[in-house]
């Protein structure tokens, strides 16, 4: 399972709920948090940007590359999105398994969330659960999905 260059929703395995910035964010230019979202029934202002270069990926939410920090996930305000004059974006691997783990390709730190996250509750970027074996056994919160969100 490949995913293309294109706007997706990514929700997590373990809850259902989409993961994204907040809706209410402040508008100064700090990193903003990756959360866990409510799901109101609405994703359009949910929908993630992903670039893909020969199996590898730059995840943007609302125009803005993900970068770990802290060991939680956030999207990089001050990298600029066609010119990335401030830093280069993280570069993301997706190994997919109905599911897709995600995993920084220069740190094997992935996409987490502990088991009771619920709405509001952040990614967090750590070493994952389960080392990668072949073939991948993840737990649910090490998983998340992508749809593909389809243009009118």
């Amino acid at each position: 399972m490949s995913i293309s260059s294109g706007a997706y929703t990514i929700t997590s395995k373990l809850n259902g709920l989409p993961v994204s910035c907040s809706l209410a964010e402040d508008r100064s230019m700090t990193p903003k948090r990756i959360l866990v979202l409510f799901e109101d029934g609405s994703n359009s202002d949910k929908s993630w940007d992903i670039e893909e270069d020969d199996g590898a990926y730059i995840l943007k939410s609302k125009g803005n590359p993900v970068m770990p920090l802290e060991r939680k996930l956030f999207a990089d305000l001050r990298t600029s999105s066609r010119t990335y004059l401030v830093q280069t974006p993280v570069i993301w691997m997706l190994k997919p398994q109905n599911f897709s783990s995600i995993v920084n390709v220069n740190t094997e730190e992935g996409w987490a969330l502990p088991d009771d996250a619920k709405a509001m509750w952040q990614v967090d970027a750590t070493l994952l659960s389960v080392p990668p074996t072949d073939p991948p056994r993840f737990p649910d919160n090490d998983l998340f999905i992508f749809k593909r969100v389809e243009s009118d």
